[in-house]
């Protein structure tokens, strides 16, 4: 359930390909292209999500099932050909969870 301007939208979580946060808002990236503008924070959407998902960056969360490519320089690259950063810290982490 993702409040909106309108009300509340329900989506299924395999629709979402990843979650920016940014100025206090949410954007949820849909893998039709389209997306959608919360007034939760990126924290907020922390807390809901599965195991599926992953923070890889303060302002960024993905999910796993839709990872396409990780680039050296630090990005990754989602099946909508989206790129989204992985800080530092994360990114030993993050390719841990592919080498299972």
């Amino acid at each position: 359930m993702i409040p909106t301007n309108d009300g509340f939208l329900f989506i299924n979580y395999n629709e979402s390909m990843h979650v920016e946060g940014y100025d206090g808002y949410t954007k949820i990236h849909l893998e039709n292209t389209s997306e959608i503008v919360s007034s939760y924070n990126i924290g907020k959407f922390e807390k809901m999500v599965t195991d599926n998902f992953y923070k890889c960056h303060k302002s960024h969360i993905i999910n796993l099932h839709k990872v396409a490519q990780f680039k050296n320089e630090g990005y990754i690259i989602l099946e909508n050909r989206k790129t989204t950063p992985v800080s530092k810290a994360n990114r030993k982490e993050f390719l841990q969870l592919f080498a299972k």
